[in-house]
C-alpha cells in the first residue's frame, strides 16, 4: 500500500490525496472510501468553516500515514481506525456536509471500484 506523504512544508496536498485514494480504492473498503471522499469534498468547499476543514484534513493524513493505532496490513480490521477517525471528524462537521459532497463521494467511489 502507497502512503500519502506530508510535503517538508506540512501542507496538505488535494492532488497527492487523491493518488493515495486512486491507488487503494481496493483496499479501503467501500464504506471508508465513501467517508474519505466526502471528507474530502466538504474540506475543499470554501463554505466550510475553517475549523471543521481542518479537523476534516487531520483525519485524511491519518489514513494515509502507515504508523496506526491498528496497522493498515492486519487484514479486515487493518482499517477500522482510520474508518473511526474519519466518521468521528465527519460526526463534528455534520452541518457542513452538502448532499453534493456525499453524492459526488458516491460518484467517485463507484468509479473507483468499478475499475478494481
Amino acid at each position: 500500500m502507497s502512503t500519502y506523504e506530508i510535503p517538508a512544508s506540512g501542507s496538505f496536498a488535494p492532488r497527492d490525496f487523491l493518488a493515495f485514494v486512486r491507488e487503494n480504492a481496493g483496499r479501503v473498503g467501500r464504506e471508508l472510501l465513501e467517508k474519505a471522499l466526502t471528507g474530502f469534498y466538504a474540506a475543499s468547499d470554501s463554505d466550510t468553516p475553517a475549523w471543521a476543514r481542518m479537523r476534516v484534513w487531520g483525519a485524511l493524513v491519518y489514513l494515509g500515514v502507515p504508523l496506526d493505532a491498528v496497522p493498515d496490513a492486519i487484514p479486515v480490521v487493518g482499517f477500522a481506525d482510520d474508518l473511526a477517525a474519519i466518521g468521528v471528524a465527519l460526526a463534528a462537521i455534520a452541518a457542513s456536509i452538502k448532499p453534493a459532497h456525499t453524492e459526488r463521494a458516491r460518484a467517485i467511489a463507484d468509479k473507483l471500484l468499478k475499475q478494481r
